[in-house]
């Protein structure tokens, strides 16, 4: 319950910081079924939007997927 909370309060203060309301779901933490449950239920209730790709493993390819999106968004 706290790793979702504190990920609840970091989304929302992205939010406030950027306007982004979407918020994609990767890496292995999200193998833990709890926490990526609460946290999509948290983050819903909300008002954000929750990506969690059915394509990209939720292990380290999907940590390395978002690291070359996060580059490409940085590179314009």
């Amino acid at each position: 319950e706290a790793l979702a909370q504190a990920m609840l309060q970091l989304a929302r203060k992205t939010r406030t910081d950027t306007g982004v309301e979407r918020v994609g779901f990767s890496g292995g933490v999200f193998q833990n079924r709890l926490l990526a449950e609460r946290t999509l239920a948290l983050l819903r209730e909300d008002g954000f939007e929750v990506s969690w790709s059915s394509m990209i493993p939720v292990n380290d390819a999907g940590i390395s997927c978002g690291q070359i999106v996060e580059f490409a968004h940085r590179q314009g």
